[in-house]
């Protein structure tokens, strides 16, 4: 009901800008546009595939009714991948506080327990990144750090997403606009995951690996294959990795 008299009377022409701004259907839906009045302009990624590698690790479902079984399979994976990037700097994306400390607790008898820098709340966010930044090969575990911040180069090589970010069925705006619009629902979750990924790949000569965890993704992805860009999915990779 405020698209109207605070955007639509504001000028005859309107420009919507985004890296991601989802399908044509589902962005005008939510604005109240009609799609017949909408020129469309999709762009690829001036980044190149390899530069920007997703690669999708399933280590089980990591939702509320899987973890447990699943927790023992996401730690090793996680320890894995710590091994294999013992001296660069990554990012753990783990969705809650939750499930933030319990990743670092698990850490905390590892090798890696130095490294592991937890911001607790958002107010610690800003000193976390300024240590991280001063580190060598620190990891940063926040469940919002998703967007806003610029890990550049070095500053992270490679990351973790720790479980697929659904928007939360606690909100009652979030249940009304997703049983008002199912593909709203899941475009927010994939545009949670694609904003994640360009955390660390942040010019066209930067280079950075993302690890997706969660099995959760697979359903998603196959329930939802239109609603993906098809420059995202070019970096997607899915390997057999074993836990």
């Amino acid at each position: 009901p405020f698209t109207e008299p605070c955007v639509h009377s504001m000028g005859s022409v309107r420009i919507y800008m985004s890296a991601f701004p989802g399908e044509k259907k589902v962005f005008c839906r939510s604005l109240g546009l009609d799609p017949g009045k909408v020129a469309w302009k999709g762009m690829g990624s001036p980044f190149k595939p390899e530069n920007r590698r997703v690669c999708v690790a399933a280590a089980g479902s990591m939702s509320k009714r899987n973890i447990e079984e699943s927790f023992g399979s996401f730690a090793r994976i996680v320890s894995k991948i710590l091994d294999t990037h013992p001296n660069e700097r990554g990012i753990i994306h783990c969705n809650s506080y939750q499930l933030g400390s319990r990743i670092v607790s698990v850490l905390s008898n590892s090798d890696h327990a130095t490294r592991m820098l937890f911001p607790k709340n958002a107010t610690e966010r800003e000193a976390a990144f300024t240590q991280h930044a001063a580190s060598q090969n620190s990891v940063i575990v926040s469940p919002s750090m998703t967007e806003g911040f610029d890990f550049a180069d070095d500053l992270a090589r490679w990351q973790i997403i720790a479980k697929v970010p659904y928007p939360s069925l606690g909100d009652a705006q979030v249940v009304a606009k997703k049983d008002q619009e199912r593909d709203w629902y899941a475009l927010q979750t994939i545009m949670a995951i694609v904003q994640a990924s360009g955390r660390i790949c942040r010019n066209e000569k930067d280079k950075g690996i993302t690890y997706i965890l969660d099995a959760d993704f697979n359903r998603l992805y196959d329930n939802n294959q239109h609603l993906f860009p098809t420059w995202w999915m070019d970096s997607v990779k899915w390997p057999k990795i074993s836990p």
